[in-house]
């Protein structure tokens, strides 16, 4: 099965350049930790580190490793009201984006005898979660005026962007922000609101434009910007734009996935056959019909994303995947793998998401660099 390395002297550096970025740019932080699924060994190193808040996605999360995140936790998406008692008795902020989920809140916050915090979330655009600015923002706001909540505490704005269709920030959406901000400012009920942006794909337009943004706020003093991301920390690169990420040398190598081989053998597909979709719903070629020097490697679609990790094994290609499998072609590696050779590959985004959440991969905190083989 593969293993999943985590360098922890990767992490530390990209964590304080992370800090470094917001201290100098106005903002606050919030780690998002979806992508290794609250894993303890991470969460107590944030926390020895000094950071105390983290948001969560999913709130069964923890599940994969049975131990409550001792953090204190923000709840980023949009609060299921079937498990609205859930929320509000893990969580102490959640995100709203409509009467029915803010009711359901505050029912559940009324029964336990607690106040609850919430982020009403914003749509600019991109069509996740969120009211559309405009009208139907201005009914919301009408709406929860002529109701009572007690136990809600409104604790701003926040705004996902990027993560459905691409769609990048810029100076029109940050008006639409500041419009909401102005609207809403008479819901608030902290003395400090927070807007919320995420996911990273604010990253490198906040690091250019920090300054005039910061500029627009003076007209509504005490709110705060959050940066609300994980990739930062954990994946040290800017993938919505292939390009680093600004501020400084972020490392891109915190993941390494380690995967034995299996067999190699010289493959000749078939070329007179009837073809339909394989075992995963995709027509392929047969691999052109050419003879290949093929390695199969034991870190198959059942443990990760394999359309996701890239092997460093210089030469190798990534074939496709088949159950427990990966398939390389190995035809112009200089030296070829042989069985029982360990293979490493750079896992992107889902494919550790998917990892940490896979209990037959193991995970290896690694202390120092040195610790572990480099590939490539």
């Amino acid at each position: 099965m593969p293993q999943l390395c985590i360098r922890k002297q990767a992490l530390a550096h990209n964590l304080a350049l992370v800090r470094q970025c917001a201290a100098a740019w106005g903002a606050t932080w919030l780690p998002v930790v979806k992508m290794v699924a609250s894993y303890p060994p991470v969460m107590r190193f944030l926390r020895e580190n000094g950071i105390c808040r983290v948001g969560i996605a999913d709130i069964d999360e923890h599940l994969c490793f049975g131990e409550n995140p001792v953090c204190e936790q923000a709840y980023i998406n949009i609060a299921p009201a079937l498990r609205a008692a859930e929320v509000v008795t893990r969580f102490e902020r959640s995100a709203v984006s409509g009467l029915d989920g803010l009711q359901a809140l505050e029912d559940a916050a009324a029964r336990l005898g607690k106040v609850h915090s919430v982020l009403v979330m914003l749509d600019l655009g991109d069509g996740r979660e969120g009211i559309p600015c405009g009208r139907e923002f201005d009914r919301f706001l009408e709406a929860v005026r002529a109701k009572r909540f007690v136990h809600i505490r409104f604790a701003g704005l926040g705004a996902t962007l990027g993560c459905l269709t691409g769609l990048c920030p810029d100076f029109e959406s940050m008006e639409q922000i500041f419009a909401a901000m102005r609207k809403i400012r008479g819901l608030i009920s902290v003395p400090d609101p927070t807007v919320s942006l995420g996911g990273t794909i604010f990253w490198n337009w906040f690091a250019e434009h920090h300054g005039a943004v910061r500029e627009k706020m003076r007209d509504m003093p005490g709110w705060n910007i959050e940066l609300r991301m994980g990739d930062p920390l954990f994946v040290g690169f800017d993938m919505y734009r292939n390009e680093p990420l600004l501020g400084g040398a972020f490392r891109q190598d915190v993941f390494e996935l380690q995967a034995q081989v299996l067999e190699v053998q010289t493959k000749y597909p078939k070329k007179n056959g009837t073809y339909v979709s394989n075992g995963h719903g995709e027509q392929v070629n047969a691999i052109a019909f050419k003879a290949r020097e093929q390695a199969l490697v034991d870190c198959g679609s059942l443990h990760t994303d394999t359309a996701d990790i890239m092997p460093y094994l210089a030469g190798a290609r990534l074939i496709n995947y088949s159950g427990n499998y990966t398939i390389l072609d190995v035809t112009e590696c200089g030296a070829p793998p042989r069985p029982g050779d360990m293979i490493g590959f750079r896992p992107g985004y889902w494919a550790v998401a998917r990892s940490f959440r896979t209990p037959q991969t193991r995970k290896i905190w690694l202390e120092e660099d040195g610790d572990t083989v480099c590939f490539g």
